[in-house]
């Protein structure tokens, strides 16, 4: 919706202020750290504004921004967080989310794996985890992603917390895109109550590569390419697991699968 104000001013931000306002902004709530957010005219607000000027807005969760609204936090406050955002004083984004239920699935490109406890290891490093609480019906998810050998994001017992460099890291909804120069370099989804979905992803940790790729179609390939002789690649490590999709093999001399005592999944280079 492209809402106006009072002066005909449209609530719409280019992009390229956008940008500006998330990098000066940690990719976050200034106040709090948190994610999602919205962009927010300070001073003067925008139903008074007649431009976006990056110099007097910044970005707010819903929380905080409520609290802006409803006058217990005051415009000193936001403007002090603005000069001294929380995700740059602590290094990270943080975004909470809850699973529940007996199954859990993880999307990665066309590969579908459900109710593994490890359900991606590179190299000896489990890149996700799943923990279950039989007693709350819960699931607990863990891990740590990265961009070749960067690290460019973790989660920590259902917190995505987002590494804060000169990667753009956007969040709308439930939705976090990271990129560098304009292209999408990891991206993922939420699906509560029971389900994360990758879109975008390139690991290379000591020439184990997991890559999602992008076929001709506009399809998303999963493929994993690894050194059986050093760790390799891992999937699905677990004896209750099922994956399906696995489109990527037809792809000729890139991988092929292996299929291993205590049902792992391993993919090697031929």
């Amino acid at each position: 919706m492209n809402f106006k104000n009072k002066h005909n001013f449209s609530r719409n931000i280019p992009k390229k202020i956008e940008k500006q306002i998330r990098r000066e902004s940690g990719y976050s709530c200034v106040i709090c750290g948190t994610c999602p957010y919205v962009y927010e005219h300070i001073e003067p607000e925008f139903k008074d504004a007649k431009i976006h000027d990056p110099s007097k807005m910044t970005l707010l969760c819903p929380t905080c921004h409520s609290k802006v609204t409803n006058k217990v936090f005051s415009k000193q406050r936001v403007w002090e967080a603005k000069n001294n955002p929380w995700a740059l004083k602590n290094g990270h984004t943080k975004y909470g989310f809850e699973f529940t239920g007996e199954c859990f699935y993880i999307v990665l490109g066309n590969l579908e794996i459900v109710s593994a406890a490890f359900p991606l290891v590179i190299n000896g490093v489990p890149i996700l985890s799943v923990t279950y609480s039989e007693e709350e019906k819960s699931v607990v998810l863990n891990g740590i992603f990265y961009h070749g050998e960067t690290v460019v994001g973790r989660n920590i017992d259902n917190e995505w917390q987002g590494v804060v460099s000169d990667i753009d890291i956007q969040t709308v909804a439930n939705r976090v895109t990271l990129s560098r120069e304009g292209k999408k370099i990891f991206e993922f989804e939420l699906f509560p109550p029971n389900k994360i979905v990758v879109t975008e992803m390139m690991i290379n940790l000591d020439n184990n590569l997991a890559v999602i790729q992008t076929g001709p179609s506009g399809e998303k390939w999963f493929m994993l390419i690894g050194d059986i002789n050093n760790g390799g690649v891992v999937l699905a490590d677990k004896q209750k697991y099922l994956v399906k999709g696995l489109h990527a093999m037809e792809l000729k001399g890139v991988a092929k699968l292996i299929e291993k005592p205590g049902q792992k999944i391993e993919f090697i280079k031929i």
